[in-house]
């Protein structure tokens, strides 16, 4: 039993140090050899993540899942047999409609580009085809699959012509988007993001505009035709989000509009804008790679190094609507933001965030946990600790108002939620969470407790 109550124990240990900062690491093992992450969704109600990186002597190849105590491989993973393997990659990760979907720079056997989870294996979509190269985007939007890449995308059983950088996928086929974004047959030209905006979407990336053969960095598509946003920009677009009602762009630019605009610019009045106060240093490569909206503010993460406001511009800043500033010293780049729920994850190539070791995956709860101090667990006992089936929360100075008590895993995903009349003691059911460390908050009458309770292994 004690192997198995080792890991909680340690990062019971660990946890009171980590509570300190806003982002925490899932899972610290290095001998998993988790390289770098390029995307994170939820599939199965857990953290999932893909990349680059080969797990567990290449048990865990470019995809894993998080189980609540450590990563787990999700059948083989996606190997490559042609490309060099330090070169595959995957680069998108999506949940559509209960199925798992991957894009990336990957083939094997006809598993090529963009595959699905079936539940025992891997398995191409076996009504499309696909020609140069990879699948950099993959999303799904309510019963529809956007994608994009350097691809050429086109159905098996149709005679429709096949077209370049971008399609939809809805009720098992392909639909063209206009006539494409022409990517041709250099890797370096792809579609690297989709946004849908408004009923338009909005693309990133490097590729031509059809019938004029304009190069683009950014392309809207308006229900009937592709067109460039003002003057464009001159290099590309990796990242496109919308905050307080205005678009943003992230990328390797330097121009927007025909304006100065270093890796990140807005869209607002039918004209480009800088962002002011974001200053990379011109002797470095700097770029964004990805945003997101969370708690009301904008998230930029990337490889940046520069001034930022009067703060030190690093790999992950935050905008609150006046002001941007670092959001946490993070030691490389950072490739993926992505919202679950009330968690905001990020992946890419990091091993460190506030000197807190990382392994490239890390969550930003919602709400800070700094104030667990000795005066708040003082106040809580729990019995039995580790605990199996139920668990008793005892308290020193009852509380004089209604009781909600919340439980989150070490992700920070809410996994149980009560509410009880004021009382000295309660009784709480366990036995269906996974074996692992949980933190219980309790909140009554504006005050709030914090307390650790181990989910053991019988």
């Amino acid at each position: 039993m004690m192997k198995h109550l080792l890991p909680f124990v340690l990062f019971l240990l660990l946890f009171p140090t980590l509570s300190a900062q806003s982002w925490h690491p899932i899972g610290q093992d290095a001998s998993l050899d988790l390289n770098c992450v390029n995307a994170i969704t939820k599939f199965k109600g857990r953290i999932t993540i893909g990349g680059d990186f080969e797990m567990g002597k290449s048990k865990f190849n470019r995809v894993a899942i998080w189980n609540g105590q450590s990563w787990q491989a999700i059948g083989t993973g996606i190997s490559n047999s042609i490309l060099t393997p330090s070169l595959s990659s995957v680069h998108a990760l999506t949940n559509f409609n209960d199925t798992l979907v991957a894009g990336g720079c990957f083939w094997d056997n006809g598993i090529a580009y963009w595959v699905r989870w079936d539940e025992t294996d891997w398995v191409p979509f076996s009504d499309s085809v696909f020609s140069n190269a990879c699948v950099n985007f993959v999303l799904a939007v309510g019963d529809s699959l956007l994608l994009g890449g350097s691809a050429q995308f086109g159905p098996i059983d149709s005679n429709f012509n096949n077209t370049d950088g971008i399609a939809i996928y809805q009720k098992g086929k392909l639909i063209p988007v206009g006539e494409g974004l022409l990517v041709g047959a250099n890797l370096t030209r792809k579609v690297r993001t989709i946004f849908p905006y408004l009923g338009s979407l909005y693309v990133g990336g490097e590729f031509d505009l059809p019938f004029s053969g304009e190069e683009a960095f950014l392309a809207h598509w308006d229900g009937s035709s592709w067109n460039k946003l003002g003057q464009g920009l001159n290099d590309d677009v990796y990242t496109i989000a919308v905050y307080h009602d205005t678009l943003y762009v992230g990328g390797e630019f330097t121009e927007a509009g025909g304006k100065s605009a270093h890796t990140i610019a807005y869209w607002t009045d039918n004209q480009w804008h800088a962002v002011p106060d974001f200053q990379p240093n011109a002797l470095y490569h700097n770029q964004v790679n990805t945003m997101a909206v969370y708690d009301d503010k904008l998230f930029v993460g990337g490889s940046l190094t520069g001034n930022i406001s009067s703060d030190t511009l690093n790999s992950l800043v935050v905008y609150d609507g006046h002001q941007w500033k670092s959001a946490v010293d993070v030691s490389g780049g950072i490739h993926t933001l992505t919202v679950i729920e009330d968690t905001l994850y990020a992946g890419g190539c990091f091993y460190r965030m506030d000197g807190i070791s990382t392994n490239n995956v890390a969550a930003y709860y919602p709400e800070p946990m700094s104030s667990l101090d000795s005066k708040e667990t003082a106040n809580i006992k729990i019995s039995p600790n580790p605990a199996y089936d139920q668990v008793q929360l005892i308290f020193s100075i009852p509380p004089t108002a209604p009781i909600k008590i919340q439980i989150h895993d070490m992700t920070g995903k809410l996994v149980a939620t009560e509410h009880t009349p004021p009382r000295s003691r309660h009784q709480m059911d366990i036995h269906s969470l996974p074996s692992g460390a949980y933190l219980i908050t309790i909140n009554s009458e504006n005050k709030i407790w914090r307390n650790y309770v181990i989910k053991g292994v019988k």
